[in-house]
């Protein structure tokens, strides 16, 4: 933009002699016109510039006065990310902008900007914007013009970090146990172009393999070996942006086992059941000494042990029960079973009888819901006709493993709905409620017919249970229902 100025002098004898001494703004010129000199035309560089007028009239005399003019020019304020870094895949946008000189503006810049990065000018400002690709460090130089072709540059350097994985570690995995655990790239360092190229070095547990989702990396199976492992990960993602190697440790353990046991009064001559459950292992065997029970003997079924049968003999019974899993890992409890004497009660016609004590309903296992109530029998014979009040499995394809036509513990293929039975009529005023593993059943697919039957959809025959019914007061005895796969 033009600039003018001028200096006037009147009243001496003419004509007038002009001089300049010191310096002018670059792009101005003095131009002397009688009595006035001007200073004219377009700066072309600011700063102060300080110069002396020096005037002579045609009788010699002089008079001389100093000035100074300052040129303002543009200056490029604040710093590219000063405050943080922009991210691999992560749109981002941050500014500069110009105060002094004379607008309008226009920008120019030169050197390389992150990939995915450009500059949108818009006035005083000039913005950073986009989504980077790749990691690296950027120089830059940005010129700025204001209209009088006063320029002002400033450089820059910008740093993309690299990819990260998050700081997690992989938990502890048990031998022969299923694992799946993962790591994945950190928000904070940006987001990886899919798919990656993953890199491992070193050791993961035989039977655990590293397999590669979007941002994440699994490891994933069973492991077969103790020890602990340790490997690195590093790659890049589609784009090529590089991931920060992280070394890893995973270590393989023996699991724990914990072992849980419900086990009642016996009475001689009257049927019993008592069950031991393992947990934390796989592929349980297990082992009983001591002295059972005459009568009782026990069975094995996957992570459950029971005890089963009519004892023939009173008395107190010691009993250790050892189980041990695929691994060696093993747990052992000693138990006592003690079995009452027969007793005698009156029969309706007046005659005594000697008969077992009527079984109590198995209590939960240590840790689990709280155990069920013993039926009272003097509240069966109010509901139907009188009868013993009692659960059956109403389905075909239903193997029973109890003895002597008692089934106390059945065995049911998984995948398959099962059907039960309620033995005697409950009328249609009494309420049921259907107990598993002491837990009241509150589903509404799960209802009684006409028929007095009840069936457990596939997606509750998965694991073994336990289940029992109340009517009124009365209460069921529990089945033990053994789930098994399909043969």
């Amino acid at each position: 933009m033009s600039t003018s100025n001028y200096i006037q002098f009147s009243g001496w004898a003419q004509p007038y002699k002009w001089e300049v001494e010191g310096s002018i703004p670059p792009g101005t010129k003095t131009v002397p016109s009688g009595e006035k000199l001007t200073l004219a035309g377009k700066p072309t560089k600011g700063g102060t510039y300080n110069f002396t007028v020096r005037v002579t009239d045609a009788n010699g005399a002089t008079a001389t006065k100093d000035f100074s003019v300052k040129i303002t020019s543009p200056v490029i304020n604040y710093d590219f990310y000063s405050h943080r870094a922009p991210r691999v895949g992560k749109y981002d946008s941050d500014y500069v902008y110009v105060y002094g000189g004379t607008t309008p503006y226009s920008w120019t810049y030169t050197g390389t900007l992150p990939p995915g990065m450009y500059f949108d000018f818009s006035g005083g400002y000039a913005r950073l914007k986009g989504t980077p690709t790749k990691d690296g460090t950027y120089k830059f130089k940005l010129t700025v013009k204001d209209a009088n072709k006063i320029a002002a540059s400033k450089s820059f350097k910008l740093t993309v970090p690299k990819l990260a994985f998050y700081s997690k570690t992989f938990r502890t995995a048990t031998i022969n146990q299923s694992y799946n655990d993962h790591v994945w790239i950190d928000y904070s360092s940006g987001t990886p172009a899919t798919p990656m190229k993953v890199q491992l070095k070193g050791d993961v547990p035989p039977g655990l393999t590293p397999t590669v989702s979007g941002r994440y990396v699994y490891l994933k199976g069973t492991p077969k070996q103790l020890g602990t492992y340790k490997f690195t990960l590093s790659g890049t993602d589609k784009n090529g942006a590089n991931i920060v190697p992280k070394t890893f440790t995973v270590k393989v353990a023996k699991p724990t086992i914990s072992l849980y046991s419900s086990f009642n009064t016996a009475t001689e001559g009257t049927y019993y059941s008592g069950y031991a459950h393992a947990m934390g292992g796989t592929s349980y065997s297990w082992k009983t000494t001591g002295n059972l029970p005459p009568g009782v003997k026990p069975y094995q079924s996957g992570s459950y042990i029971y005890l089963r049968g009519t004892p023939t003999a009173s008395g107190t019974f010691p009993v250790t029960l050892k189980v041990t899993d695929a691994s060696g890992v093993s747990a052992q409890r000693k138990i006592e079973i003690y079995v009452a004497p027969k007793r005698s009660y009156a029969l309706p016609n007046g005659d005594d009888n000697t008969a077992s004590q009527k079984p109590r309903v198995t209590g939960a296992p240590q840790g689990e819901a709280s155990p069920v109530p013993t039926p009272r029998e003097e509240t069966a014979s109010k509901v139907g006709s009188g009868s013993k009040l009692s659960l059956k499995v109403a389905s075909d394809d239903i193997v029973s493993v109890g003895e002597e036509g008692y089934e106390d513990i059945i065995e049911v293929e998984a995948g398959k709905p099962v059907t039960f039975e309620i033995d005697e009529s409950v009328g249609e005023d009494v309420e049921v409620n259907i107990y598993i593993n002491g837990k009241l059943l509150e589903d509404e697919k799960v209802s009684i017919t006409e028929e007095n039957e009840f069936t457990l959809p596939v997606s509750m025959i998965s694991d073994d249970f336990r289940i029992y019914f109340e009517a009124g007061n009365s209460v069921s005895e529990e089945l033990h229902i053994s789930v098994v796969e399909k043969k």
